[in-house]
């Protein structure tokens, strides 16, 4: 039997959690079904990645010659600890280019401390 998960609620009515971000519904399924293990939580993460995919008929998914290149870069020793404890920084490739990060609205409210910079303006 195929087990996977998705995310259809991005914060509508019935549901003001949503925010489509598979890596934090990886840590929800692991956290939920008592996943402590390594291969455990990469389960998790194959359940929303792979698995999905693979159920949603999505073909050149994957990160072999000739996929689509569309992928998320995070800083993470593992898939274990990227599900454990998703990180919020990420990367967006998207068939095969880098997606600029937007500009979130506390940057302009509470500019970052930039260590060789001082503070951004």
């Amino acid at each position: 039997m195929r087990v996977f998960t998705g995310n259809d609620n991005i914060r509508d009515a019935w549901w003001p959690y949503g925010d489509a971000d598979m890596l934090g519904r990886a840590m929800m399924i692991g956290y939920r079904s008592g996943f402590f293990t390594d291969a455990d939580l990469a389960i998790a993460l194959d359940m929303a990645t792979t698995e999905a995919a693979s159920v949603l008929g999505l073909e050149r998914y994957g990160l072999a010659i000739g996929d689509e290149a569309t992928f998320v870069i995070i800083d993470a020793e593992n898939a274990a600890a990227a599900v454990a404890a998703p990180p919020r920084d990420r990367r967006l490739i998207q068939r095969g280019a880098i997606v600029p990060s937007g500009t979130s609205r506390l940057d302009t409210l509470f500019p970052r401390y930039d260590t060789q910079q001082g503070y951004r303006s």
